[in-house]
């Protein structure tokens, strides 16, 4: 391979570095400034549990399980 092939190869992967490493700076930039706008919708932090247990479901205009006419199938 020639001198011109390589300094080719060489200066290519140096920008596509480049461009990767300038995308993840703006992509976690990005997500640090919306997390601190809407004060984000990682649901992992700050809320305790609640000590109550959820609510059973209410009846109402649900579907009734199981059916009166339900058989197994064929």
């Amino acid at each position: 391979m020639t001198l011109e092939g390589w300094i080719f190869m060489v200066g290519l992967r140096v920008l596509d570095i480049g461009a990767l490493i300038a995308w993840l700076i703006w992509f976690y930039r990005q997500k640090d400034s919306d997390d601190d706008d809407t004060g984000g919708d990682d649901f992992r932090h700050g809320h305790e549990p609640d000590d109550q247990p959820p609510a059973p479901p209410s009846g109402g205009n649900g579907l009734d399980l199981p059916l009166p006419d339900a058989a197994p199938w064929p």
